[in-house]
C-alpha cells in the first residue's frame, strides 16, 4: 500500500474543489472538515511522538480519521464533486497508510516527501546530463544519497561523507523496482 505525502495531501484538495467549479470563496466548509481528519494533521514531530506499542490509541486514531473521512465524503456528493469525491477517496487509504504500517509493524513511514523532493530537484539535471558531467556511477552514488536522507535522515552526513570519499558507513541500498528501494 502507497504511502500518500501528507504535505501534498492538504494542498491538493482545493485544486480538486477547482476542478469542480468551486471557487476559493466556496471552498472553506470542505477544507474546514478536511483539517479536522486527525490523521492528516500529524507533523514528523508528531509521527514521533506516537507510542507504537498504544495499539489502543494507534486505532482510535485511525479510526477517528476514518469517520473524518466518512463525514467528509458525505457531503461531497458524485455528480456535483467528482473530482473532489475521487481524491478524497483516494486519501482514505494511501493518506492512512502510514497508520496502518505503524499499528502493523511498529515501524514508522516518513509523512513527507519534500526533502527527496527537494535533493531530486537538484539531482534530475544533472542525471540528464549523464555523459557530458556525471558518469553512470557517479548518478547512482547521488541516488543512493538521495535515497538515503529520505529514508534515513539521521544517517546522511555518514553517507554524504562517504560519497566524497571522507569516510565509509555500513549503508546498503537495495532498488528492487522503480516503486521499491531499502535503504539501511
Amino acid at each position: 500500500m502507497p504511502q500518500r505525502c501528507l504535505v501534498h495531501a492538504r494542498r491538493g484538495l482545493p485544486f480538486a474543489l477547482y476542478r469542480d467549479g468551486v471557487k476559493k470563496a466556496g471552498q472553506e466548509p470542505i477544507q474546514g472538515a478536511f483539517e479536522r481528519i486527525p490523521g492528516l494533521q500529524l507533523c514528523e514531530a508528531e509521527l514521533a511522538r506516537l507510542d507504537p506499542t498504544d495499539t489502543a490509541a494507534l486505532q482510535e486514531l485511525l479510526a477517528a480519521s476514518e469517520r473524518a473521512f466518512a463525514a467528509i465524503t458525505r457531503k461531497l456528493p458524485a455528480e456535483r464533486f467528482p473530482h473532489t469525491r475521487r481524491y478524497v477517496l483516494g486519501l482514505v487509504e494511501d493518506g492512512l497508510a502510514y497508520l496502518r504500517h505503524l499499528l502493523a509493524t511498529g515501524q514508522r513511514l516518513p509523512l513527507s516527501t519534500n526533502r527527496l523532493e527537494s535533493l531530486w530537484s537538484r539531482v534530475l539535471p544533472r542525471l540528464k546530463q549523464i555523459g557530458r558531467r556525471w558518469s553512470a556511477s557517479g548518478a547512482l552514488h547521488m541516488l543512493a544519497a538521495c535515497l538515503v536522507h529520505a529514508l534515513h535522515p539521521e544517517r546522511y552526513a555518514e553517507v554524504e561523507a562517504a560519497i566524497r570519499g571522507q569516510a565509509f558507513p555500513t549503508v546498503a541500498i537495495l532498488i528492487t523496482s522503480l516503486e521499491t528501494a531499502w535503504a539501511s
